[in-house]
């Protein structure tokens, strides 16, 4: 199963340091990594992950040229945020896998895990949690695609998706997706944008806000195709004991607990600058790394 990373130059220490040393040492079927990255960071990428057996650099731009019409999003935080979640999605699509664990840089290892642990009989696990985690997502989701809400919310990074799930999202997306931003309906009116406007990624750039993980589930779960490619599990679940706030890492042990459910991957939230070095330090301590 491929690996699919969207990173940026300012979490190759945390990739280098905690994710990748992680996952070197508990996946038993690490095979290839796709590390996505923008055109500014690829060159400080590329030589830092140089000496990384299976770990290939793709520009963002090669996986979603439709990217050069993010003006049409606002111009604040959120931006960066939808763009990357269009870029995963193109990138399990693109995978040469039929499935791909799809990862951010704060995703560690924790436990033993292989590709059956993920994928089971042909269908991969897929936790969901109750629908008022996160109700807002569920509603945007199903109005970008014009389908019926979900009554639960998807679950999140780390995921595992199918490939041919998100093609048949993506021929979705061409035939039935429509603009719902008026940025979008006047830059439709310039030939050469009408085109980038009319693939899939287009489509679905013109149709934010959603999140990725709640669009695949609503539009497979409404288009019949959830089964096919997912069960539901609630045991093993792909990640839990995360760290969310900088305030809880303290007293955060990352060894896995052994009571039910069983989890393989904890989140250290990026977003808390919780030093990499203090996170690795905790790693070694509880034996989810050897020391150095």
């Amino acid at each position: 199963m491929d690996i699919v990373i969207p990173l940026l130059a300012s979490d190759l220490e945390r990739y280098l340091r905690l994710q990748r040393p992680t996952f070197e040492h508990h996946y038993a079927n690490l095979g290839t990594t796709w590390v996505i990255v923008r055109p500014e960071d690829r060159l400080e990428v590329e030589r830092a992950i140089s000496g990384l057996a299976g770990v290939s650099v793709v520009d963002e731009r090669e996986l979603v040229p439709e990217l050069a019409l993010a003006m049409v999003l606002p111009r604040d935080k959120r931006r960066d945020w939808y763009l990357q979640q269009l870029i995963k999605l193109a990138a399990v699509a693109a995978v040469d896998t039929e499935f791909a664990l799809v990862l951010d840089a704060d995703v560690v290892a924790v436990r033993p895990v292989a590709d059956s642990d993920l994928v089971v009989e042909g269908r991969a696990l897929r936790p969901r949690a109750p629908l008022e985690t996160h109700p807002r997502w569920v509603a945007q989701a199903a109005e970008a695609l014009g389908l019926e809400p979900l009554d639960y919310s998807a679950s999140v990074t780390p995921s595992v998706l199918a490939r041919e799930a998100v093609r048949l999202l993506a021929r979705y997306a061409e035939r039935s997706v429509r603009a719902r931003r008026w940025q979008v309906h006047a830059l439709s009116l310039v030939p050469g944008i009408r085109r980038q406007l009319s693939t899939w990624r287009g489509r679905l750039l013109g149709a934010l806000p959603w999140t990725e993980y709640q669009l695949y589930d609503t539009f497979l779960v409404r288009s019949g195709h959830f089964d096919r490619f997912h069960r539901y599990s609630t045991d093993p679940v792909l990640y839990a004991n995360s760290v969310w706030r900088a305030r809880h890492f303290d007293d955060w042990s990352p060894s896995p607990r052994e009571v039910a459910p069983v989890h393989f991957f904890s989140v250290v939230q990026g977003r808390a600058r919780i030093p990499v070095e203090a996170v690795r330090e905790k790693l070694e301590a509880n034996g989810v790394l050897p020391r150095a």
